[in-house]
């Protein structure tokens, strides 16, 4: 597609050209032919006719000459080139890692013997410390009560009847004491029975959001379960794992910037939290990063942060004008005759935007962005950039 457009544009310079010279060879075939009527002399007609080849001769290389110069000013690649300037760029260190509540609170039950009977509060609800979560039949609940009861007074006759027979001999005093302990035994059931059955609707105990629930109508109780799992005052924190090697660069307070699927625009935050303790087997360590959020997040959603470690100055170029090769970093750098040519650079720093190199020219120009068919040594059209 290059070599087409550039083909048409050295055509579009020939035509007008062509058409002039088209016209100048009419004139002078013409004056041959005129001669060759007006006159019999061969002397005056062949130096006519020599006259017309040789004028021929030098319009065509005079036409042949500015084509050709055209077509090299064409062939060129037109660049943009910029000067490095003075700037800064923050150090930063990438983790990743997910989101998870700050602190949560757990809805427990021990009435495993309890079904539920309704629910007021779902997945996802915001719920406020003393909301209604659920309710309990209550009517299995008194079944339970009043069987404990029952239980209590037969084991509370037994004993006492025993007690009576204990001066006559009638007893063992073996006998009254495991009596006695089943009272006793029986006695704390009721009494824990009446401590947990004071009610039939569970509450919640914190403000929060509902992120998980383990309770559906109908069903028993699942105490190896919660109820509920509630995030106190619906605060999150970002949970990171990073190297033990980078570790040392962290400390708190330092800034970060969020970068989570679902959210169109950076979140920031800070670090809160960093756990001391190494994992043995993948030698990483675990840090928070606390942030503000102004909507319920996934926990357990997935999320990568840049940390910033502080900051390096110096020579600052476009990230597009740096190029990778066998022997390493490299831009374009054009010289005063607009020759192209390859400068190697040491990077000191970069990130997705910008990078900044060490020991070069301020006063360099170099190409903004090099394309794929720029060679050493070739002459390209420059255009100055900002």
């Amino acid at each position: 597609m290059l070599l087409k457009a550039r083909c048409k544009e050295v055509l579009d310079f020939l035509l007008p050209h062509l058409i002039k010279y088209k016209t100048f060879l009419y004139k002078s075939f013409r004056f041959v032919l005129e001669n060759y009527v007006l006159t019999k002399d061969k002397r005056k007609l062949s130096i006519t006719i020599l006259s017309t080849i040789l004028i021929f001769s030098y319009g065509y290389k005079i036409l042949f000459k500015q084509a050709t110069h055209h077509s090299k000013n064409l062939s060129r690649l037109s660049v943009s080139v910029i000067k490095p300037i003075l700037g800064n760029i923050a150090k930063t260190v990438t983790v990743t890692g997910e989101i998870i509540p700050k602190e949560e609170v757990l809805v427990t039950s021990e009435l495993g013997e309890a079904r539920i009977k309704n629910i007021f509060a779902r997945q996802g609800d915001h719920v406020v410390k003393g909301q209604k979560l659920l309710e309990l039949d209550s009517e299995r609940l008194e079944n339970i009560q009043k069987e404990l009861e029952s239980e209590y007074e037969i084991e509370a006759d037994s004993y006492a009847r025993a007690e009576q027979l204990r001066n006559t001999g009638g007893v063992s005093e073996e006998s009254l004491i495991q009596k006695f302990k089943k009272m006793e035994s029986a006695k704390a059931k009721l009494a824990n029975a009446k401590l947990k059955f004071t009610g039939s609707i569970i509450y919640s105990p914190e403000t929060g959001v509902i992120f998980e629930k383990n309770a559906t109508i109908g069903a028993f109780i699942d105490q190896s379960k919660p109820l509920y799992r509630i995030i106190l005052d619906n605060k999150l924190e970002m949970e990171a794992e990073i190297s033990e090697t980078l570790l040392p660069m962290l400390k708190i307070g330092q800034d970060a910037t969020i970068d989570i699927t679902s959210n169109e625009k950076p979140i920031l935050g800070k670090i809160c939290l960093i756990n001391l303790k190494i994992e043995e087997v993948n030698r990483t360590g675990k840090i928070r990063i606390c942030f503000e959020n102004d909507k319920t997040l996934p926990i357990g959603l997935f999320a990568s942060a840049n940390i910033v470690t502080g900051q390096a100055s110096g020579m600052l170029l476009p990230i597009s004008a740096l190029q990778e090769g066998g022997n390493g970093s490299y831009v374009w750098n054009i010289s005063k005759d607009n020759a192209a040519s390859i400068l190697p650079v040491k990077l000191k720093i970069k990130n997705y935007s910008s990078f900044i190199i060490e020991d070069i020219d301020k006063d360099s120009r170099i190409i903004a962005k090099a394309g794929a068919f720029l060679r050493e040594g070739d002459v390209v059209n420059v255009i100055e950039g900002n």
